[in-house]
């Protein structure tokens, strides 16, 4: 599956472009608007991932162009300044979806992953462990038949544990993964929230799910179902 990503700040693209490789996409950096123009005259994309400020040509007016001349390739755009103008922009200019910066790496991961699945039919929306169900769709959980409320980052969380589950996934990794790349762990954010989503999980049931594993890892464990 082949990605492009387009972003000026040269470090988070790296670490964008770095991380989707990771998880096995085929990834394309860019980062003006002028190259993306040229690429699409010699390459095909699954998704795009662009910044709205880039230089020479911004990515509103990229997407613009890339319309008009009927590409439909689903695209989300990032801003660092991120407003209700800047968002209905991004939907008129043919925008699929819109992320504001920082985010969470999953949280993009989600995003991209639904809008393929709405302009492809791909990606099952199903994930689950034991009697434990993610719902990509509506961003649901439930335990037993039961719904749990989570914060974005608890779900966010919970999602990549989810997709882990029956793997240890140590502290380092773990946040690697989620959180925005200048993350700050000075007050141990991640153990903060991992223990708020095992008392979120795991309260009043028998089966524990969430572990911690030797001096930092987690593992997600329980009988993992097929997609729905």
């Amino acid at each position: 599956m082949r990605v492009l990503v387009a972003d000026n700040e040269k470090d988070f693209n790296k670490i964008i472009t770095e991380r989707l490789i990771e998880d096995g996409y085929s990834v394309d950096s860019y980062f003006d608007g002028e190259d993306i123009i040229e690429a699409f005259n010699q390459n095909e994309y699954d998704a795009l991932i662009i910044d709205t400020k880039l230089p020479k040509i911004n990515g509103y007016e990229v997407l613009k162009q890339l319309r008009n001349k009927g590409i439909s390739t689903p695209v989300m755009l990032m801003s660092a300044t991120a407003s209700n103008e800047d968002y209905s922009k991004g939907l008129d200019s043919g925008a699929n979806e819109f992320i504001s910066k920082p985010f969470a790496y999953r949280q993009m991961i989600s995003k991209m992953q639904g809008m393929m699945k709405s302009s492809f039919g791909k990606y099952d929306n199903i994930i689950q462990v034991s009697d434990l169900i993610l719902n990509l769709d509506m961003n649901s959980v439930f335990r037993a038949g039961q719904a749990i409320t989570l914060t974005a980052n608890e779900y966010i969380l919970l999602e990549y544990l989810m997709i882990n589950a029956n793997k240890v996934l140590e502290k380092e990794k773990i946040e690697e993964q989620i959180w925005y790349f200048d993350y700050n762990d000075e007050e141990n954010v991640l153990e903060i929230y991992m223990n708020r989503l095992i008392n979120k999980i795991d309260k009043d049931h028998e089966e524990k799910l969430i572990h911690k594993i030797g001096n930092g890892g987690y593992m997600l464990k329980g009988d993992q179902e097929d997609d729905k």
